[in-house]
């Protein structure tokens, strides 16, 4: 049977899809970095055995910035 993946390997994925999304210009360097810092906090926090399963509550802080234009020109954010 295969192990599941460690809680480290999932937040470097998470670091990588990240970084990803601010390179295609989904979200913007604030959110990129407010983001980068909370998961590098966690990996602190796991790496010196005082992790919690729940993220900070920081990243209710993070401003959503406009992204690139979507496909047919719309750049109009989906209304929540």
């Amino acid at each position: 049977m295969a192990r599941p993946p460690s809680r480290r390997r999932m937040l470097q994925f998470e670091k990588s899809r990240v970084l990803e999304t601010w390179r295609r210009g989904m979200i913007g360097m604030e959110a990129y970095q407010q983001l980068m810092a909370d998961i590098d906090a966690r990996l602190l926090a796991l790496e010196s055995g005082t992790d919690s399963a729940a993220p900070p509550s920081s990243q209710g802080d993070v401003k959503d910035e406009p992204g690139p234009p979507r496909p047919g020109g719309d750049n109009a954010r989906p209304k929540p």
